[in-house]
């Protein structure tokens, strides 16, 4: 690798053994970040000759830039940029990275006289993560005594391809899940959910994770394809009971006065904050409220 980060390395007990080939250990990105993919890389290194080894360097690039070098015309490579950061150990998370791009990467192995210049063989095209992150603003938006409505706002960058719903009966500890996919090329993602069939006996712990599309490159058992998780708790409103029944106290041409007793306390129900009242015409099916 023809690299100027290695142009004034001084040439004295350099390590002489290359690092074995990179490897992919996982890979994720930052909650609607530009750059906010990252890759954790592991390599090993056998029994140095040379020089000690100390320390590791680990440069990449993207494709990109390197099929502009490729195509040898200066004038196309004027952006191109090599990164390059040390690690200590023989593992490192490489950040700062675009989502769903593909990079180059090679490590050399170095100590306090600089790094040896053959380095490892190249890994690569490495395709960064397209895994979103996590919805924001999720929040309870309105509630019956059966069913709970939740709204948020989906990632951007990138967007999910599917999504998973689920709801905890905190009391139970029942789970109930809901799968839903977002991948055609008219489909997005929703940002709002009810649930219905609940119960204002329980309470209730509602998730949304955000998923992409499985990643060859990695182990499913090391990196899930759902992110992104956020939850919020709600709970269905307890209906409070009926009041009692009205009384007519008096009336004139254009008004009348009704007395009603408060509702009894009913352990089952909810509390009462408010009461509303409405009249309808002897000859009219139609309620409408009093003022």
């Amino acid at each position: 690798v023809n690299s100027p980060a290695f142009a004034d390395a001084t040439p004295v007990q350099l390590p002489e053994t290359q690092a074995t080939a990179l490897r992919v250990v996982s890979k994720y990105n930052l909650i609607n970040q530009d750059n906010g993919a990252l890759v954790s890389l592991a390599w090993t290194t056998p029994i140095p000759n040379g020089g000690p080894v100390e320390r590791y360097l680990v440069a990449y690039w993207p494709q990109s830039d390197e099929e502009c070098l490729q195509q040898g015309t200066e004038t196309n490579c004027r952006s191109y940029q090599e990164f390059s950061t040390v690690f200590k150990g023989t593992a490192g998370t490489i950040t700062g990275l675009r989502p769903a791009t593909n990079y180059f990467f090679v490590v050399f192995s170095g100590n306090l006289n600089g790094f040896e210049r053959v380095g490892s063989p190249i890994l690569g095209p490495v395709e960064t993560s397209m895994l979103p992150g996590a919805v924001t603003g999720l929040q309870v938006t309105s509630i019956t005594d059966t069913s709970l409505t939740l709204e948020w706002r989906n990632p951007a960058n990138p967007v999910p391809s599917k999504m998973r719903l689920e709801y905890l009966v905190i009391e139970t500890g029942v789970l109930i899940q809901e799968e839903v996919s977002c991948t055609t090329p008219y489909a997005t993602c929703p940002s709002t959910k009810v649930w219905t069939g609940l119960s204002a006996a329980f309470s209730y712990r509602f998730f949304i994770y955000t998923g992409g599309p499985n990643d060859p490159e990695v182990d499913l058992s090391v990196t899930e394809t759902y992110t992104g998780l956020v939850s919020v708790e709600g709970a269905p409103y307890e209906t409070p009971p009926a009041p009692a029944a009205l009384t007519l106290e008096s009336w004139s041409d254009f008004t009348v006065t009704l007395l009603l007793s408060s509702p009894l306390a009913d352990a089952a129900g909810g509390p009462v904050s408010e009461l509303f009242l409405e009249g309808r015409a002897s000859l009219s099916a139609d309620w409408a409220p009093t003022s």
